[in-house]
């Protein structure tokens, strides 16, 4: 329906906003010797967030929705490691969203499904997901890693998103902060070096979690 149609573009134009910013930010404060042998192919990233950012509001706007703004964003450094996982985590949220939107289709929901679900609504992610991947796999091959590490991806949730952007969100304008609550942060009281396969022991918040159930963390 509209009411999901609108909150799953609005999480990915607020991704969208998170990277431009990151970008265009990150270009700012390197001069033309910065990052000199790929710059021009960052500034062609940027160019595509920017780009993306006006295809979602749109959207939006086109279905008569209101479309998030841009809010004031803080990012720990390593540049080129944070575009990695930026564009990483954008591909499992798009992912994720293109998923929504095929499951509340009109093929599956019937006449219930909202103006966007009847026109773009499966290509407004799906259309934007496929570039944010070549932008994933570009940073993975500048980090030597392999630019198609897995066979498949995972989608991420709404609240997996909105935890993300928590992460980078200092503050919002009125009306464009998440309207769902991220997942509760883990909280350790000791520094730990974590690795693949290594155990460590850290508090959880009982009210935040159903023990009885697998609890999974995401770092």
């Amino acid at each position: 329906g509209t009411a999901n149609d609108s909150t799953v573009l609005n999480d990915a134009l607020a991704l969208q906003h998170l990277e431009a910013n990151f970008y265009a930010e990150g270009l700012a404060n390197f001069d033309q010797a910065g990052y000199y042998n790929v710059r021009p192919l960052l500034e062609k990233v940027a160019q595509d967030e920017a780009e993306h950012i006006k295809f979602f509001t749109t959207v939006l706007k086109a279905a008569n929705l209101s479309a998030v703004q841009a809010c004031n964003y803080t990012y720990v450094t390593g540049y080129l490691r944070l575009a990695q996982v930026l564009e990483n985590v954008v591909v499992s949220a798009f992912l994720g969203a293109a998923t929504s939107f095929l499951e509340s289709s009109p093929t599956n929901s019937g006449a219930g499904a909202g103006p966007i679900g009847e026109s773009l609504y499966p290509d407004a992610p799906a259309t934007i997901l496929t570039v944010d991947a070549r932008h994933s796999a570009f940073f993975n091959f500048l980090r030597r890693e392999s630019p198609f590490p897995f066979p498949m991806d995972t989608p991420l949730s709404e609240r997996a998103v909105v935890t993300v952007l928590k992460q980078f969100t200092e503050s919002c304008p009125s009306g464009s902060a998440p309207k769902i609550a991220p997942f509760p942060a883990l909280n350790f009281t000791s520094s730990q070096f974590f690795s693949d396969g290594k155990v460590f022991v850290g508090p959880v918040d009982a009210s935040a979690v159903n023990l009885n159930d697998t609890v999974y963390c995401g770092f």
